[in-house]
């Protein structure tokens, strides 16, 4: 498997969860107008119904046309697992599917129905999840992959051969933290796309001074917190994976760089990349605390690029 695989399977850790976590964040601010009885939240779910559609509808013609084309990620698939990538492309289709009647069911007026369409949103979104990370997982570890990224298995065996096998490289422990990691990820990914989204739509739903301050120093905190979690279990796993040495870097590196000085400066490269997760926590963080949050649009944008760094210095470390 190629160097450039590890950046594009971050980013596929990344919005899989972040896709399921949006609607029940949806369903949240609508819970959330109802028991504060602040219509203020009522409009922060609107502005997250369109970005929970936009996200899985994005991802879900993304990978398809990767897999249907034979980009990176059909590269990065075996054969064998091909199948659940394209399961998890459909759930992920499904649940886009769902988010827009629901879009237009809630400008309706329909909002038992929205909900239900969420609901159901966010069902199909998880499913698309576990089988996005599963598969992914099974070929960070390497578990059944030989070298032309094609495992010689067919698909009814590859649950009795493929996934013992990564257990038992990976270890049921890793395995363990690595799912606890994601299932921190989703929310705290989707608190802080609903963040980006808010200061980019910042021009088109003037709510005012206060809905800002309110929805985005709330939405802020609890995007720290749920990254709080993320950097526990995180610490965890590569407390449990052997250090970045140069001795596994030529699976992530060209062959032209496989040795030598930039064998020992990817180290320090993939080293410093996974402080981007703390660096994410913190600027969420500060956002959190600051009294007018939109005054920190930097940080806003500076965070989602120190999570992907953070998740891509993961990966990397977990890479074999």
């Amino acid at each position: 498997m190629s160097y450039a695989m590890v950046p594009v399977v971050s980013l596929l850790v990344v919005f899989f969860p972040a896709a399921a976590a949006l609607p029940f964040t949806l369903l949240a601010e609508r819970r959330r107008a109802v028991t504060a009885r602040r219509s203020l939240y009522e409009k922060s779910a609107d502005q997250m119904r369109s970005l929970t559609f936009f996200v899985q509808a994005a991802l879900t013609l993304a990978v398809a046309a990767d897999l249907a084309a034979g980009g990176l990620v059909s590269r990065l698939i075996p054969a064998s697992w091909r199948v659940m990538a394209w399961l998890a492309a459909a759930g992920e289709a499904l649940a886009a599917l769902f988010s827009l009647p629901g879009c237009l069911a809630g400008r309706g007026g329909r909002r038992g129905s929205g909900r239900a369409l969420a609901w159901l949103s966010g069902l199909c979104a998880s499913a698309a999840a576990v089988c996005a990370v599963g598969v992914l997982w099974v070929c960070v570890r390497g578990a059944g992959l030989e070298e032309d990224g094609i495992a010689g298995v067919v698909s009814l065996d590859c649950v009795r051969i493929v996934i013992p096998g990564a257990l038992q490289a990976a270890g049921l422990t890793q395995a363990f933290l690595f799912g606890l990691a994601c299932l921190a990820l989703a929310p705290a990914v989707a608190h802080g796309a609903g963040l980006l989204w808010q200061a980019l739509r910042r021009g088109a739903d003037d709510f005012g001074r206060d809905f800002y301050t309110v929805t985005m120093g709330g939405r802020a905190r609890r995007a720290s917190h749920w990254g709080a979690l993320l950097l526990l279990f995180s610490a965890l796993l590569m407390g449990l994976t052997p250090a970045f040495s140069p001795i596994h870097l030529p699976d992530l590196l060209p062959p032209a760089l496989a040795g030598g000085d930039a064998a020992r400066a990817a180290v320090w490269f993939f080293g410093i990349a996974c402080l981007g997760l703390p660096g994410a926590v913190l600027c969420w963080y500060l956002i959190a605390r600051s009294a007018v949050p939109l005054r920190r649009k930097a940080l806003v944008f500076l965070a989602p690029l120190l999570l992907w760094l953070g998740v891509c210095g993961l990966l990397a470390r977990l890479w074999r």
